[in-house]
């Protein structure tokens, strides 16, 4: 509450309710692969659930790319190399969780002799 007393004696009252929040979003992948997997070439998909008392924006970024907003999962084809997938997830005072996953898509040799398979 805010008080306000001019010289005249008048009296001008705010309340103003609010909550403090300290505590990050909770953050459980659900479906991908681990930190430091090796895979094959192709699409990989991570899945996650949010728990929070309040609202939460989520964002994705594969590859350092510029994130995105995000809404428990994201895709992506990757080709082989490094790759890295982060999730950012902040609930309305600003407290952020942040998950990374570093992942290797291996490269697929070509067959050497196709005709004796």
């Amino acid at each position: 509450m805010v008080e306000a007393r001019d010289s005249a004696g008048n009296v001008n009252r705010v309340v103003h309710s609010f909550v403090v929040d300290r505590t990050a979003p909770v953050v459980e992948i659900t479906g991908g692969p681990d930190d430091g997997a090796s895979l094959d070439p192709g699409e990989v998909d991570y899945a996650w659930t949010v728990a929070d008392a309040h609202a939460v924006t989520q964002s994705c970024s594969w590859d350092q790319d510029p994130a995105v907003t995000c809404d428990a999962g994201s895709s992506r084809t990757l080709a082989p190399g490094t790759h890295r997938f982060d999730l950012t997830v902040t609930d309305q005072a600003g407290n952020a969780t942040t998950i990374e996953r570093n992942l290797t898509v291996n490269s697929v040799d070509p067959d050497p002799d196709p005709e004796h398979n």
